[in-house]
């Protein structure tokens, strides 16, 4: 009887062990992104994204932004908190129990690598050998400043309806629309759907991206 009690003693003893090891585990401190994990050095500082509790007063977010270093910024409406921090600083925020997660600030750009793909015109050129070639395409927008994507031996044309006197483009919307269309892909630019068309500029709206239905007619 004494050794059952004994064997139960111990099998409970074990189970609580394993159940407080497995609480400890979850909650083990794991806010940072896995790759902010591994690009931090010592060497540098990091620029992050610090997210913190919804449920803070705004004492405790101002402690918060003063501890996120000199070039802190809290983003109004948001619980979210910019900065370039060092390795020790990260870890330190990371241990702070007001920081839900912290995350690289990390780069974005604009790209046109998915567009062509995404409405099946890439299979045009590569499986039927079409490039827009012999085909003349008239862009109605902000003009077209002649670039290596659409170069200016490809512009046919370009009429201004504005009234500015200018043709080339002023606002940027028409570049990137004859882009789309017609990019050539040259030197690391923009491929559009018909990279061979030529192109037509009606410049209908000004600098700041507005005309009249008047232009356009």
């Amino acid at each position: 009887m004494k050794t059952m009690r004994l064997i139960f003693g111990c099998t409970v003893l074990a189970a609580m062990t394993q159940s407080s090891l497995l609480a400890a585990g979850s909650n083990r401190i794991d806010k940072l992104a896995p790759d902010l994990r591994e690009s931090m050095t010592l060497s540098h500082n990091q620029r992050v994204i610090v997210t913190y509790a919804a449920n803070l007063d705004e004492s405790s977010v101002q402690a918060l932004v003063s501890k996120s270093g000199q070039a802190a910024k809290r983003f109004a409406g948001s619980t979210v908190i910019s900065s370039s921090l060092s390795r020790r600083e990260i870890e330190s925020l990371e241990m702070d129990a007001r920081v839900v997660s912290i995350s690289p600030d990390r780069k974005v750009m604009a790209t046109m690598d998915i567009a062509v793909p995404t409405i099946g015109a890439d299979r045009l050129g590569r499986y039927l050998g079409y490039s827009g070639k012999g085909v003349t395409v008239a862009v109605i927008d902000s003009g077209l400043t002649p670039s290596a994507t659409v170069s200016s031996s490809r512009i046919l044309a370009s009429v201004d309806f504005t009234g500015a006197g200018r043709n080339t483009d002023a606002f940027g919307h028409g570049t990137h629309v004859a882009g789309t269309i017609g990019g050539s892909g040259a030197k690391g630019s923009v491929r559009g759907v018909a990279p061979g068309a030529a192109l037509v500029s009606l410049r209908v709206l000004d600098a700041n991206g507005q005309g009249y239905v008047s232009n356009v007619i």
